[in-house]
């Protein structure tokens, strides 16, 4: 029997790794810096973020624990945008797009029935090589990527 798109399973070290060195750079990362100044360093931290998690870690979303993690983290990022937002307009839109892309990964599920997925450097398959790249998940990968990029600066 294949396995549903989302499940729970215990965090693998893949998961455990990316995740706890996630926490602690931003941690570290906003403890450093001058919020009200470092406006470069929010926008790479943001755009780093949203790129790797939609580039790399789609796959390993799919275990709802690691889903919900991220989820969490989305959020983390929402209440940072909305205390950010009227110093650093522009910088602290983009940690909204963790949330957002979650939000692609659900309609993506609903609406076709499967993950959406990263189209890799060819096209015709998504990054890891499992399954045929379609029409939505073209458009999610441009709606998303240029939303990141569009309110990056």
């Amino acid at each position: 029997m294949a396995r549903p798109i989302f499940y729970f399973q215990s965090l693998k070290s893949f998961d455990i790794w990316t995740i706890g060195f996630y926490i602690l750079f931003t941690i570290s990362l906003f403890s450093m810096i001058d919020l009200n100044k470092d406006i470069d360093i929010i926008n790479v931290y943001s755009l780093s973020t949203q790129l790797c998690l939609y580039s790399f870690c789609y796959k390993s979303l799919r275990n709802l624990s690691v889903y919900f993690i991220w989820i969490a983290i989305g959020i983390f990022h929402l209440f940072m945008y909305f205390n950010l937002k009227d110093d650093m307009i522009h910088s602290a839109i983009s940690l909204r797009n963790t949330f957002l892309f979650q939000v692609f990964r659900f309609l993506s599920a609903k609406i076709q029935g499967q993950e959406l997925v990263c189209p890799s450097r060819g096209g015709t398959t998504d990054l890891f090589g499992e399954r045929k790249v379609n029409e939505l998940d073209y458009l999610c990968f441009f709606i998303y990527v240029g939303c990141t990029f569009f309110f990056i600066n």
